[in-house]
């Protein structure tokens, strides 16, 4: 394994879930807590999840080495609430250009 997988998850907090919080953070302390701005808020952060979240897989395979590695760094992701599991509708939400989809069913495969 090139990178710990503790490494790989922290890297997923800080670039996903972190911005996240933050921008509910900002919206509360600037507008307070209305349900339009709570609305407005979750569809914009849900869409940046949608977006990163498929930079940060890729990033992140890119870093294991083993099918095993993989397995582990998957539900670890899972258990941390980065990811939803493969077979979840939820993980269907991911925003994948078809470059980054091709390069990273390819990398995972060659595990």
């Amino acid at each position: 394994m090139k990178i710990d997988q503790k490494v790989l998850i922290n890297r997923g907090h800080y670039s996903i879930n972190f911005p996240i919080v933050v921008l509910y953070a900002a919206a509360f302390w600037v507008f307070g807590l209305d349900f339009i701005v709570l609305s407005i808020v979750t569809v914009v952060a849900w869409l940046f999840w949608s977006i990163m979240v498929p930079k940060w897989k890729l990033k992140s395979l890119k870093n294991l080495d083993s099918a095993e590695s993989y397995v582990e760094w998957n539900s670890n992701a899972v258990f941390n609430g980065l990811i939803w599991p493969d077979n979840s509708w939820l993980a269907k939400t991911e925003l994948w250009n078809k470059n980054d989809r091709l390069e990273y069913t390819s990398l995972r495969d060659s595990l």
